[in-house]
């Protein structure tokens, strides 16, 4: 037998009506959080992504623990053991993933190292270790973490039919997302067929920060612990969900390169010597063959251009007809991606986004 880098976890989902309140999308903010603050809600379980003092981060952290007892009394429900096919429906588009748990101890994060379980893109670590200190005080975990694997064919989402029990249903995001239960025998399959040659099996596509800081806070439990007792512990493992790149109704959206505080002009000047590019209005447009290399190029330009005249990046999938000026670059093809992370090479952050990716199904990652 294979050796396994996914468990087969007990899944927590809302009960009934909390459902409509509960899903959380990959990416949020304060203002976002405060507003989630007085219904049930798995943002209420998370950290805010644009920073805090020690003082608020441990505050809130307090109140994410806290609030996780709650729910686990008055608004969460554990299924049996098992995983879930989730589909994804955005107009005629439809993608597949599957709901499984991630064993850390396959997983490295740092450049130059080959093993199982890979990130896709660089990551801010200053993020990862926030989420840490939020997972070492959890007794849940609500991630938004999606991990693709290799199935060419796509045989193993259709294997499992039609006959599976659907257990939610809601709308996200311009989204139908529903959510139908694969039993404990079958689900223990679907993770074994979802392990294939090649290094690495996995790749974290979205939510490389939640899955490090997994890592990082699974490193300082298992110190204290029996080799027997770190085998099963449930911080050792990481809920997520599985997606093949193979999967017809998978998109990678591109990243903009937002700057503020530049000249447009003397940006494309600047770019246009280095790269191949075309401008169109505030808009600089990179194009070339290998998205990989042409992110790469231009994030080590425009870091020298940043540096020599001053200015400041943000990255978002969308960009605002009012923004001073925005670089348009390509997504990798999901197909490309194994071949990208050859040799322990990782794309550079913000590589590609990964629409559909919420933070509702959880976990027990505690004894407590």
């Amino acid at each position: 037998m294979k050796e396994r880098h996914i468990i087969i976890p007990r899944i927590l989902i809302p009960r009934g009506e909390e459902i409509k309140t509960w899903a959380a999308p990959a990416s949020y903010c304060r203002e976002t959080m405060e507003r989630a603050a007085s219904v049930p809600a798995a943002l209420r379980f998370l950290l805010p992504e644009n920073g805090e003092d020690a003082e608020d981060e441990a505050a809130r952290i307090e109140a994410a623990r806290s609030y996780m007892y709650d729910a686990l009394e008055n608004t969460l429900e554990k299924l049996n053991r098992g995983a879930m096919l989730i589909e994804h429906k955005r107009g005629k588009a439809v993608r597949y993933g599957i709901i499984a748990a991630l064993d850390l101890e396959a997983y490295t994060m740092s450049e130059g190292e080959a093993s199982p379980v890979r990130p896709a893109q660089k990551f801010s670590m200053a993020r990862a270790e926030a989420l840490s200190r939020l997972r070492e005080n959890s007794v849940l975990e609500f991630s938004s973490a999606a991990v693709f694997y290799r199935d060419k064919k796509n045989k193993i989402v259709h294997a499992l039919g039609e006959n599976l029990e659907e257990v939610y249903a809601f709308e996200a995001g311009g989204e139908r997302i529903r959510g139908m239960f694969i039993p404990a025998d079958a689900a223990w399959e679907v993770a074994d067929d979802m392990h294939t040659h090649g290094t690495p099996c996995f790749a974290v596509a979205a939510g490389g920060e939640e899955v490090a800081g997994a890592k990082l806070h699974w490193e300082r439990v298992k110190k204290g612990l029996a080799p027997e007792e770190a085998e099963m512990h449930p911080a050792r493992y990481f809920l997520a969900e599985f997606i093949n790149v193979y999967d017809p109704g998978l998109t990678l959206s591109p990243v903009c390169r937002i700057l503020s505080d530049v000249e447009p002009e003397a940006l494309f000047g600047f770019l246009s010597r280095r790269l191949k590019c075309a401008r169109e209005g505030n808009c600089i447009r990179i194009s070339g063959r290998d998205a990989a290399a042409c992110i790469r190029e231009t994030d080590d330009a425009l870091g020298e251009y940043l540096k020599k005249n001053g200015g400041a990046v943000r990255y978002a999938a969308q960009f605002r007809a009012d923004d001073e000026a925005v670089i348009l670059l390509p997504a990798p093809e999901a197909e490309d991606i194994f071949s990208y992370l050859k040799g322990g090479r990782l794309l550079n952050e913000h590589s590609f986004a990964l629409e559909g990716c919420y933070h509702f199904e959880g976990r027990e990652i505690s004894y407590d």
